[in-house]
């Protein structure tokens, strides 16, 4: 073997070993197990993360509720002309929203705006464009939501007291706002709505020119108003359950009789086979047309069908303002929810 055979030869094996360290040295990269972190280390590693926390994320700020009124125009709707004026009440859990999109609405689409369910209640209900420009009507949805601590004397008292607050208030920004000229004002409640509706009519008998009422024991009473309300041929449609429990049955009736007696022009209406319900939706419309424009409904023949949906949530929730508040009233809002 000759001199540069050997030095090749050498070359290799110094190169064998590079390899052979290379491959079995220290590190984790060539598959060498890691070892573990001693308890010294993890005590050091807890110590610094203490040292510098982490920043708590940032609360998020709440929806801003809107306390304004909402008011629901007839399609067409001209500041030059003068429409009858519909104040939608809340119920025990619900809002006057509520109420319109539960009991009125004939389009239930969540995407749709109140207005445009408005429109298009209109239309299914009053196919014949001439009808439907004679009987459209304004709605107002004052801001507010039933509650159960309305139930007592004081918290029944401080309701009529705000709701008179937000709806006189309402209308006279309708007024200034969309050149509102309400030729009728209408109130319009089911069941705590009912209640509160009749004790504003009978607190305010030069304000309101009718109502409807429905599943309400009309505990509120002012005699000395009633006397108003007949030289002003004040409107009432009063509707009860064909089924409804005797307190609110035996309330009605006897208000009925005292409205009798005054001169007062109401119509009443049973709703076959349900207890604590209004009326079907077209049912419903028809019996408003009495309070807004004078036409008493026809008898309802069929039973009201059972319901299939229930009341759609809303944020709006003043229950905290429900409560407190002093009046001499007879009695609190109705206690059952719709």
């Amino acid at each position: 073997m000759n001199r540069s055979s050997c030095q090749w030869c050498n070359l290799q094996r110094l190169l064998f070993l590079l390899v052979l360290v290379v491959a079995w040295g220290p590190g984790p990269a060539f598959g060498q197990t890691p070892t573990k972190p001693s308890a010294t280390e993890k005590k050091q590693a807890q110590t610094s993360a203490q040292k510098s926390p982490q920043k708590p994320a940032p609360k998020k700020k709440p929806k801003p509720v809107n306390k304004e009124p909402v008011f629901l125009v007839p399609p067409g709707y001209s500041k030059k002309k003068s429409y009858p004026l519909l104040v939608a009440m809340p119920y025990t859990g619900g809002t006057a929203r509520n109420f319109v999109e539960y009991y009125l609405f004939t389009e239930h689409n969540p995407k749709k705006s109140p207005q445009k369910k408005w429109e298009k209640t209109l239309t299914d209900l009053y196919p014949d464009p001439k009808v439907r420009s004679q009987r459209g009507f304004v709605i107002m949805l004052p801001y507010g939501k039933g509650s159960t601590a309305e139930h007592s004397p004081a918290g029944f008292a401080a309701a009529i007291r705000r709701y008179e607050s937000r709806i006189l208030g309402g209308i006279q920004k309708g007024k200034k706002r969309m050149g509102l000229k309400p030729s009728k004002i209408v109130l319009a409640g089911h069941s705590l709505g009912g209640d509160l509706t009749w004790a504003m009519v009978l607190r305010n008998p030069k304000r309101f020119t009718g109502a409807f009422i429905s599943g309400s024991r009309t505990s509120y009473w002012e005699d000395q108003r009633i006397e108003i309300l007949a030289q002003r041929k004040f409107r009432i449609e009063f509707n009860m359950g064909e089924h409804e429990i005797p307190d609110r049955l035996n309330g009605l009736n006897a208000t009925m009789e005292r409205l009798t007696a005054a001169g007062v022009p109401f119509h009443y209406n049973r709703v076959p086979g349900v207890e604590h319900r209004p009326p079907s939706k077209a049912d419903l419309l028809h019996q408003l047309e009495y309070p807004l424009f004078g036409l008493v409904p026809e008898p309802m023949l069929k039973p009201e069908p059972p319901p299939t949906e229930e009341p759609p949530a809303d944020d709006a929730d003043d229950s905290a303002e429900d409560e407190g508040g002093e009046d001499e009233t007879p009695q609190g809002g109705d206690g059952s929810v719709p």
